[in-house]
């Protein structure tokens, strides 16, 4: 009884596969039309449309999500039902099918299962087991997974065969509609200029300009038809750009603050978008110097503000403090040296020289963005020396008394004097 069993489930597995199988190479056909298909018409359309990228983004990612399903659907589940994983068709189900096929045999088949699983029937195991292999004497013959032609499937062959041919056609006929389609929906983010008769080229070497200074943007125009007029737009609003000659264009940017979008339109046709960036500009707020006087000038220190040129009395120490912004380093170039100033706090900088003699000098702000930075400030410091007391004496003797001498005279200084000596023998 047990062989006669396992013959049954073993016809049964065999016509399962066979079913799998057959569903398996049905969804390929389905799948393979509908995906070529949808592709075709994707790209076809995205080459003569050329939609923007918002839109290329939704038709990519769409196109994604339905092939994805339609594998799943048609090909993924074939696959891990022929290979036994997840729900699979029951043998009674199985055996409906076959029946449907076999008319003669749909109760026979089902009541041989049915008699396989009824080990606890009223029946004796003699007569049960009889009557299972009178069954399957009948059963055995009958090839079930003929109920299956596969052959069936060329029908289906309508559905893939005519997108391929159409794809072939027109791959034959003009490649560049499913090349650039392509790769306009894989770059789906990416912007692609519309096809014109010429096309916008940049002449600057890049995009950056420095913070409250004009740029000159450099437009050249290349192609068979060339447009009398070129327009910029910037952040939106359109300017006419100056026309240099019949291919070249300029345009002024003045006093950058931040950074700005841009994009040229002529006759029609825009091109990408650009972006002007601005690199911050090391720049000197303020600054201010302590005075700390020779203590001999009895001379109070004191602090002044954003004052370059100046005089100041010979060994003067004089402390500049930089308050800055988007700066890195600060130079400050002597007639004897070139002293790179070092931070001594956020956006602050410090350095101190006492000054013996008079010089120029010039301080310089750079950051990592500008290590050129052409522009310095100039000026003067103006040492006065601390000069020698002058005395001027005159000797008079008295007319009346010759031993009687007078002496007169004045005695100047700079920073004046608190004590006179006056020594003689």
């Amino acid at each position: 009884m047990a062989s006669e069993q396992n013959i049954l489930i073993l016809k049964l597995d065999e016509f399962i596969r066979k079913y799998y199988k057959n569903q398996l190479i049905k969804g390929l056909l389905y799948t393979s039309g509908l995906l070529v298909a949808a592709f075709l018409f994707l790209v076809v359309a995205e080459y003569f449309a050329e939609f923007g990228t918002t839109t290329r983004t939704i038709l990519f990612y769409l196109f994604l999500a339905t092939s994805g399903f339609v594998l799943f659907k048609y090909i993924a589940i074939p696959v891990l039902k022929l290979n036994k994983l997840g729900s699979v068709i029951s043998y009674d189900e199985a055996a409906n099918i076959v029946g449907t096929h076999f008319n003669n045999i749909n109760d026979k088949l089902l009541n041989t299962l049915q008699l396989q699983r009824n080990s606890g029937s009223i029946l004796s195991p003699d007569l049960l087991t009889a009557s299972i292999n009178q069954k399957m004497e009948e059963l055995k013959p009958i090839p079930f997974t003929s109920a299956i032609d596969i052959g069936e499937n060329k029908k289906y062959l309508k559905f893939a065969l005519p997108p391929i041919a159409l794809m072939l056609i027109v791959l034959a006929i003009k490649p560049s509609i499913i090349t650039d389609g392509t790769e306009r929906m894989v770059f789906h983010q990416t912007y692609f200029e519309k096809a014109a008769p010429f096309q916008f080229a940049i002449n600057n070497n890049s995009l950056e300009a420095i913070q409250q200074q004009d740029y000159v943007l450099e437009l050249k125009l290349n192609g068979n038809e060339i447009p009398n007029e070129v327009f910029i737009l910037v952040d939106g609003v359109e300017h006419k750009m100056e026309k240099v000659d019949n291919v070249n264009y300029t345009y002024t940017f003045k006093n950058v603050q931040q950074n700005q979008d841009f994009v040229f339109t002529a006759a029609g046709f825009n091109s990408k978008s650009y972006e002007l960036k601005v690199l911050p500009k090391p720049m000197l707020m303020k600054f201010d110097i302590q005075l700390s006087y020779p203590a001999y000038l009895n001379k109070k220190n004191e602090t002044v503000s954003n004052m370059g040129d100046m005089q100041i009395p010979q060994g003067t120490k004089m402390q500049w403090v930089f308050h800055t912004k988007n700066t890195d380093q600060i130079f400050l170039n002597f007639t004897d040296t070139l002293v790179d100033i070092s931070k001594s706090s956020e956006d602050e900088f410090s350095f101190s020289k006492r000054m013996m003699q008079s010089m120029p000098y010039s301080i310089k702000t750079m950051n990592h963005f500008l290590k050129q930075n052409p522009d310095s400030v100039n000026y003067r410091i103006n040492v006065v020396p601390d000069q020698v007391p002058l005395i001027d004496v005159s000797e008079k003797t008295d007319s009346l008394n010759p031993k009687n001498i007078y002496f007169s005279g004045t005695i100047k200084d700079d920073y004046g004097f608190t004590r006179l000596t006056f020594k003689y023998a």
